[in-house]
């Protein structure tokens, strides 16, 4: 069971049919490791539901966090942010709408910039008081402008990047151990095996994932 970074090195040696740290040295086997570990939360993350039995595979790396508006309308995104689950909005109701005061979180509904025009002539997809839209723009998210409210807070249910992983020697107080759940873990490592094989075969492949990583752009 790969337990801690130490055993998911030793799990890489013995998939390279290598024992001797001389032939994968930490430094080498910490980039190929953190390679793998992009990799595969891109690629798992990439068509992620906002479904228990999908979202245990990141509950690490799982956070909630509450936003407050950098400028009317606009809340940037975390740094370690990678994709989103849910959005919701505390808004300040205007005069006119039904509602008054401050709103407890109320959820919101993405929409791409290019369905943007047909939300405000579309009934059913039109922003009004009970239908709160927003867009991610860079590292931004949007709260679209509403004639019935303002926002004031942004609440965010979202994927973070994991954080690197370092071994640096056997029972070494300065390693950093895998975020992910041990399954995962397991996954990674046979990964970084693959990208190694490959690269010592020939150094000038790249795998499938090793371009998506490099090509990949997930908000």
């Amino acid at each position: 069971m790969l337990n801690s970074i130490e055993d998911m090195y030793k799990a890489f040696l013995d998939g390279i049919k290598k024992e001797s740290t001389t032939t994968v040295r930490p430094d080498r086997f910490n980039r190929l490791i953190n390679v793998a570990q992009l990799a595969w939360v891109m690629v798992n993350v990439k068509d992620v539901e906002v479904e228990q039995v999908d979202i245990d595979r990141f509950r690490e790396i799982l956070e909630s966090e509450e936003l407050e508006t950098i400028t009317p309308r606009f809340f940037e995104l975390p740094d370690m942010y990678l994709r989103m689950l849910s959005t919701s909005f505390k808004v300040q109701w205007k005069a006119g709408a039904c509602e008054t005061g401050i709103s407890p979180f109320l959820p919101g509904n993405y929409i791409k910039t290019n369905n943007l025009s047909i939300s405000k002539i579309n009934p059913y997809r039109k922003t009004n008081q009970h239908r709160l839209h927003y867009r991610l723009i860079g590292n931004y998210v949007e709260f679209i402008e509403n004639i019935h409210c303002d926002p004031i807070a942004c609440l965010m249910e979202y994927i973070r990047y994991p954080q690197d992983m370092k071994f640096v020697a056997v029972d070494s107080t300065d390693n950093v151990d895998c975020e992910l759940p041990i399954h995962a873990r397991q996954e990674v490592t046979e990964l970084a095996v693959r990208i190694h094989l490959e690269r010592v075969v020939d150094p000038r492949y790249k795998s499938y994932l090793n371009e998506f990583v490099i090509n990949s752009n997930i908000k």
